[in-house]
């Protein structure tokens, strides 16, 4: 038997560590787009939240009021760094359709709030206010 094949030689050979060296270049490559990624997530999310927070605020603000100077907050616009929000004041028609805006008083209103952003999709929450009139028998 030749000696070089019944040989045990200990340590690597310049090709194993080179390998070595490109596996763990592209790993680490692979894990700082992970990371740059879940920042722009994380970012993201947190815009989200920010704007369903300033919606709602919204919301409560409005039905703060009475239904009679509801009109004053139509197409009210505030802008928040990025973040604008805007709320729209209409008549709906209890008897027939709650989305569709009427004219004319009557004794519904829908109040809706959009939140906008240019990084992410608007938000939109909506709810209806009514005028209810007691009838003394």
């Amino acid at each position: 038997m030749c000696k070089y094949f019944t040989t045990f030689r200990k340590g690597f050979s310049l090709i194993e560590v080179v390998m070595f060296i490109v596996i763990v270049a592209i790993s680490f490559v692979m894990l700082v787009f992970v990371f740059r990624n879940a920042n722009a997530f994380a970012t993201k999310g947190d815009l989200i939240t920010q704007m369903s927070q300033l919606a709602l605020h919204r919301m409560e603000t409005i039905r703060a009021h009475s239904f009679n100077v509801l009109d004053e907050w139509d197409e009210v616009s505030t802008t928040h760094g990025s973040i604008t929000v805007t709320s729209y004041v209409y008549y709906v028609d209890p008897a027939t359709d709650l989305e569709t805006e009427v004219l004319g008083p009557t004794s519904m209103k829908r109040i809706v709030i959009q939140a906008t952003s240019p990084e992410v999709d608007p938000i939109t929450i909506s709810t209806l206010y009514g005028q209810w009139i007691e009838t003394i028998p």
